[in-house]
């Protein structure tokens, strides 16, 4: 039931289980793109710092678990089923 608009992108079926860059910021399935669990995410761009999204359902962008704005590090935790959203930030690796 959800819409999605493209611009200057394209999207590929999950069903063909595409290679995702998890080096960096975007959207990651918990359970499909990384694994459950805890992680340490730090900002990519000073001084205007990183920000999270932690939602409990990949289909609903209005329904999250956990966000936050934060400079440096900072320490999360993803459950299977989850849609981690990292915007000017990255997962630590490995934890």
């Amino acid at each position: 039931g959800a819409w999605l608009e493209l611009r200057m992108s394209y999207a590929v079926p999950l069903a063909l289980d595409p290679e995702v860059d998890v080096t960096g910021d975007g959207y990651f399935i918990v359970g499909h793109h990384i694994p459950a669990g805890e992680y340490d995410i730090e900002s990519t761009m000073d001084p205007w710092g990183g920000y999270y999204f932690i939602y409990k359902d990949p289909a609903d962008r209005h329904d999250y678990a956990d966000s936050g704005d934060f400079n440096g590090t900072t320490h999360i935790t993803v459950e299977d089923g989850q849609l981690l959203r990292l915007d000017r930030a990255r997962i630590i690796w490995p934890k």
